[in-house]
């Protein structure tokens, strides 16, 4: 093994590489550095070449498994250190003293093939190469509690108690003798009328709105599953704009599609997570590991059970789950995705003006109710609340201009 470890120090200390833990081989090393361009995993071994059904199998397994729990491409280096003997592909290196087979990667890694060199005691250099990995691990392990700590889902979180913290303040309303309808109205929640009279906030502010509890710890449950995986994965901004851009897209097709409903909840950010969830699944490969997929396709089928509740804005779910499968492949990192991503660029920016002149062409409202609007209102203008264009826009809609 002091060849592989002669290597792996070389990748590890120049290139930024970490071993990741592999049980089910032995002679081997596997390496990641998800930000090397070329290669971001490197695997090491003493197996002989050509390599047998299993051990192609156990080593797909083990790229499928790294690639999902890393977010990196899938291109890898396989390297052997065997002697006089003729690599089997494209990305096989085969090395040992004096002998080399295979492309050059001298572009990515300067003086690799020079590595592998003899020692005149064996014991003494392995002692050499454990004492520094021994002090690599301890620069590593530090450097990875504050990556644990920066990894957190907070985007998640902060969105959790966010959510929390609104429904204890729509507590508050329910002493103007208003139902949970009005409730909802009064905190910001989606109203068709109240958007068109100049509320556009209303598009986003309903997504953090909930007005029974249960509803609220339904959601927050499948936003704290889907988020511990979909945040780390596509990071913390990239979450966030999935998230909240769904909401927004939710809200877009009830109003293009919808009459003037009320809607809350943040269920249509829920289901452009699921979206970027499928693009996540597909991109990985991880459908071929059981166990992941298992709990994977659990917390899908929890957040579908939802779109079966009552009083449940089904637009808002078609709107948000469009918005995730678009932004899922924008936002993915497979650099053989580039076309992909370009087309989807253009069908977002296409979606975007059809759901523009659906819009325009829905914004006639045929149900109003001037009672509750008119509750609202009141309760604005006692908050001492400057409505008065909001009310003229109200009346304008009414008067049907």
């Amino acid at each position: 093994m002091l060849k592989l470890y002669q290597l792996a120090l070389y990748f590890m200390k120049n290139f930024n590489y970490k071993i990741v833990e592999v049980k089910q081989l032995k002679n081997e090393i596997w390496l990641c550095n998800k930000k090397h361009r070329k290669y971001p995993i490197i695997r090491l071994s003493n197996n002989p070449l050509p390599e047998d059904m299993q051990h192609t199998k156990i080593k797909e397994v083990i790229l499928d498994t790294i690639v999902a729990n890393v977010n990196c491409h899938r291109d890898y280096l396989d390297i052997h250190v065997i002697k006089d003997v003729k690599s089997d592909n494209d990305n096989v290196i085969v090395i040992d003293e004096d002998y080399y087979d295979g492309m050059d990667v001298s572009r990515y890694f300067p003086d690799f093939k020079k590595q592998i060199h003899a020692v005149d005691n064996v014991d003494v250099e392995l002692q050499r190469i454990y004492h520094e990995f021994r002090e690599m691990s301890q620069t590593k392990q530090k450097q990875a509690k504050l990556l644990k700590y920066k990894n957190q889902p907070w985007v998640t979180y902060i969105t959790v108690i966010i959510c929390f913290i609104i429904y204890l303040c729509s507590l508050y309303f329910y002493r103007f003798d208003l139902n949970s309808s009005e409730v909802a109205i009064a905190m910001g929640a989606y109203y068709k009328i109240f958007i068109e009279a100049g509320q556009w906030f209303r598009m986003f502010t309903s997504g953090l709105i909930h007005v029974d509890i249960f509803h609220l710890f339904v959601n927050v449950i499948s936003l704290i599953s889907l988020g511990k995986v979909l945040e780390p994965y596509y990071g913390h901004l990239k979450y966030a704009i999935i998230l909240f851009v769904s909401i927004i897209g939710g809200s877009l097709a009830m109003f293009a599609l919808g009459d003037n409903l009320v809607a809350v909840g943040i269920s249509g950010g829920l289901y452009g997570l699921i979206g970027a969830l499928i693009i996540y699944i597909y991109n990985t490969k991880i459908y071929k590991i059981p166990m992941i997929m298992a709990n994977l396709m659990y917390i899908i089928f929890i957040n579908i059970l939802i779109n079966f509740l009552p009083n449940v804005g089904y637009l808002a779910h078609f709107g948000g789950l469009l918005c995730g499968l678009l932004l899922g492949v924008i936002f993915n990192n497979n650099a053989s995705w580039k076309v992909l991503k370009q087309n989807s660029i253009i069908c977002a920016i296409i979606l975007l003006l059809v759901v523009g002149y659906k819009c325009y062409d829905n914004r006639f409202i045929n149900t109003i109710y001037g009672q509750t609007d008119a509750k609202i209102v009141k309760i604005y203008q006692d908050a001492g609340l400057n409505v008065d264009e909001f009310t003229n826009n109200l009346i304008k809609i009414y008067q049907g201009e």
